[in-house]
């Protein structure tokens, strides 16, 4: 009975290890939660794909500057663009699903998993 013990353990050792929460990319995120997504890491690539033509520069359209997070607090001819938290009440949000602003990127949609990312990044608080 004592030879069963040990793999017992180990199975259930395992078991429990597969059924732990998972962090994009695989990796469990310290306190078990969700990752944090950072503007630097997550959200500037994505206005880098789609945005960075017209919103930077002298004289980026609109007044907003995407070229970094500390810009793009400074909003569009100073007014925020983003509410950390709410990503309903974010005007960057509502731009690029097209709900309550004009749809930015003009012309073609921004991909559904950029959306989604940004719209966690708003509503997690929009670290930088």
């Amino acid at each position: 009975m004592n030879k069963l013990i040990i793999p017992a353990i180990a199975l259930s050792i395992l078991m429990l290890a597969a059924c732990s929460p998972k962090a994009e990319g695989g990796e469990t995120p310290a306190g078990g939660g969700t990752a944090k997504i950072s503007y630097a890491a997550d959200i500037q690539p994505i206005m880098t794909k789609n945005c960075i033509s017209c919103h930077s520069g002298d004289r980026p359209k609109e007044g907003l500057d995407l070229t970094s997070f500390a810009m793009l607090s400074k909003g569009a001819h100073g007014n925020p663009v983003f509410v950390a938290g709410k990503s309903d009440e974010s005007l960057l949000y509502k731009a690029i699903t097209g709900n309550g602003a004009d749809q930015m990127p003009p012309g073609d949609k921004m991909d559904d998993a950029d959306i989604a990312k940004v719209k966690a990044w708003i509503d997690g608080g929009a670290a930088e």
